[in-house]
């Protein structure tokens, strides 16, 4: 099984090479997406559902972490028309980055309508769902590799009306995931 996948240019103003090295093609101005390149399995896929789910549109999330941010309240008006917006939070434990807080989260809120996609890169995501939800993310996504229980992660996100998704690192089987399918509203897979 090889699940569709999509795979973006950097969405803000700057090249930002994915994790694993080289570049991607820059945003340039006036451009509205950069370079896009979606894939489809041609197979069935395993997950209930997901085979109706991949004739919907594709949805663009650029990630914050490909901004300047030096004018972030900029860099989010030239992302108006995506679907989402990404924040990738790092602890420099669970990855070896540290990237922003919850902090910079509300202070971008205001400045756009946006969905947050919050996909936290923590040894422990439950600790920070209180304040991820007060900061102002609509979806939290975490991993199935962290050191809390996704169960009760999974419920700390969903009792406070929040879509909660969960994330593979590549090395991770996709079988991780079949306790909790039901209850997710997007998966992740790391490439």
């Amino acid at each position: 099984y090889r699940p569709s996948g999509v795979r973006a240019g950097g969405l803000f103003g700057r090249e930002k090479g994915p994790l694993g090295g080289g570049k991607r093609p820059a945003l340039q101005c006036g451009e509205k997406y950069g370079r896009i390149e979606a894939t489809r399995s041609r197979t069935s896929c395993p997950i209930p559902n997901l085979d109706r789910k991949r004739e919907r549109d594709m949805q663009i999330a650029p990630s914050i972490l490909a901004a300047d941010f030096t004018c972030l309240g900029e860099e989010i008006r030239k992302v108006a028309g995506a679907d989402y917006i990404h924040l990738d939070i790092m602890d420099g434990h669970f990855v070896p980055n540290i990237s922003y807080g919850p902090e910079l989260v509300a202070s971008l809120r205001p400045l756009t309508k946006i969905p947050f996609d919050v996909h936290l890169m923590l040894e422990h995501p439950r600790f920070y769902i209180p304040a991820f939800h007060k900061a102002g993310a609509d979806l939290i996504t975490f991993h199935v590799e962290c050191k809390d229980s996704i169960q009760e992660t999974l419920d700390a996100i969903q009792s406070r009306g929040i879509k909660a998704g969960l994330v593979l690192k590549p090395g991770t089987p996709v079988e991780a995931l079949w306790p909790w399918i039901d209850r997710i509203d997007l998966v992740l897979i790391m490439t």
